[in-house]
């Protein structure tokens, strides 16, 4: 009783000691933005920040933490997902996980696409491809990572340093679905490919460069034959709209970014039918 006293003190959201966390954390170090196994790496979704400070695993496998994503786009393919899974802890640990993918029925996780075992690697992210992509109709749904084995017989998921927002994190505990991680942000990550966004070769948008890394301010160049209303929107990794502004353009335009917080952008700019998005970093 006594050894379960002192799990309950290590779990701050949960109200039993259903979960355990490594009693000496690792020392906080970056990984960056992991490769990738498919060459649309603009579509990339993820909420970490790309650290790894400490783990967590359920007491009984079976048991998951996931999120809740959005592409802003219909009919999004669901290509691949990511986990970062703890090198030394727990002991003995295991090698297999679960992967799962559910559907967004509008307020929480709902039918499974797609489930299966698969083997971590260790060092580094563990990607893998699904058997076939999964098309789903509104762009909402959710991946998660599922605990095969029971503590410690199991794998330990990363968590990074801080929460940002709460708001995607999903559980799935003893057969239910419910709100909310244990700590931080745990390493998840989905592969998507958005159809209709800036895949389309165009004549008069196609020449626009963008730049990979920007302080805030983005200074596009543009050759149209006389000025023309152009859009420009900018959406965050979840697919939400941030910013949008409507500019007659001929030759240049500067699109002002310097607002939001640091983090992965794209920029989408559109004229008529024509489309041409691209991946933004911005660190101020």
């Amino acid at each position: 009783m006594r050894y379960l006293i002192i799990l309950a003190l290590v779990v701050p959201v949960f109200a039993t000691p259903e979960i355990i966390s490594p009693a000496n954390p690792s020392v906080i170090s970056f990984t960056g933005v992991p490769k990738n196994p498919s060459p649309t790496v603009i579509e990339t979704l993820f909420y970490d920040d790309g650290s790894i400070y400490s783990a967590w695993a359920w007491y009984y496998g079976g048991n998951a933490w996931g999120y809740y994503f959005s592409s802003g786009v219909a009919n999004t393919k669901i290509l691949a997902v990511g986990y970062r899974i703890y090198d030394t802890w727990p002991q003995p640990g295991a090698n297999n996980f679960t992967y799962r993918v559910t559907d967004w029925d509008g307020s929480a996780p709902s039918t499974t696409l797609d489930e299966g075992s698969i083997t971590k690697t260790t060092g580094d992210w563990t990607w893998y491809d699904l058997p076939s992509p999964i098309t789903d109709s509104d762009g909402d749904f959710c991946i998660f990572w599922v605990q095969e084995g029971d503590y410690p017989n199991c794998c330990g998921l990363c968590e990074d340093a801080a929460q940002e927002d709460p708001t995607p994190d999903w559980h799935f505990f003893n057969g239910s679905y419910g709100h909310g991680f244990p700590r931080n942000d745990f390493l998840i990550r989905v592969v998507v490919d958005k159809p209709g966004v800036g895949e389309t070769p165009s004549s008069r948008l196609w020449s626009v460069e963008f730049p990979t890394l920007t302080k805030g301010i983005i200074d596009l160049s543009f050759n149209l034959p006389k000025p023309t209303e152009v859009v420009f929107s900018t959406y965050d990794l979840t697919g939400k709209l941030v910013t949008r502004t409507k500019a007659r353009v001929e030759n240049s335009y500067s699109v002002d970014l310097s607002h939001l917080p640091n983090g992965i952008y794209f920029l989408r700019v559109e004229s008529g039918n024509e489309v041409k998005t691209g991946k933004i970093i911005l660190v101020h």
